[in-house]
């Protein structure tokens, strides 16, 4: 603005007119951004309404370029009203950024205490699955020790029946031998 103003050419307007068509889009991203605080968007409003009257401001004083010549920019100029609006968004954009950073802190707050809930849940639930783990390993161990008695036991048991079955098959064949030989007797005798 300040290079059109003193040397009359367009090009000096280029930066002027960019930021002049990324503006509403600028302060809508920053609305969204800060929209979850009452504060802060009561603090937008008061942005918008700085921003949208020094926009008021420069284009007056161009248009008075274009119009009057740099004499009646100047003339413009001098009264100060743009630099007041400057000044008023700069106070305004620094209020803000004290309340953002507020907030960062508190929330940082915030979530350093969240942080610090969950370790020890973490922990606690460690703890519980280490708990866990051991009572499960005894029941294991216990269950083992019942299944190698009852193993121990069979085992005994079916020697006990072996040596039962070697005993009766020992008498079954006394028996017939004491058959045969009464048989043998019998015949001899007879």
């Amino acid at each position: 603005q300040r290079g059109f103003i003193i040397s009359g050419e367009e090009s000096y307007l280029l930066p002027y007119h960019d930021a002049v068509a990324r503006l509403p889009a600028d302060l809508d991203g920053l609305s969204a951004a800060i929209a979850d605080n009452p504060q802060q968007s009561a603090a937008m409003l008061r942005l918008r309404r700085l921003a949208t009257d020094r926009l008021a401001t420069l284009k007056l004083v161009l248009d008075r370029r274009e119009a009057g010549g740099f004499e009646a920019a100047a003339s413009l100029l001098a009264e100060g009203r743009g630099k007041q609006l400057m000044d008023a968004l700069r106070l305004e954009i620094a209020r803000m950024r004290i309340e953002e950073d507020r907030l960062l802190a508190e929330r940082t707050s915030d979530l350093g205490a969240i942080t610090a809930r969950l370790r020890w849940l973490l922990i606690g639930g460690f703890v519980l699955v280490v708990a866990l783990m051991g009572v499960a390993l005894r029941e294991l161990r216990r269950q083992l020790r019942l299944v190698a008695a009852s193993r121990d036991e069979l085992s005994r048991i079916n020697a006990q029946l072996v040596d039962e079955a070697r005993s009766r098959a020992d008498a079954e064949a006394k028996v017939r031998q004491m058959q045969k030989m009464e048989a043998v007797g019998q015949l001899t005798g007879g």
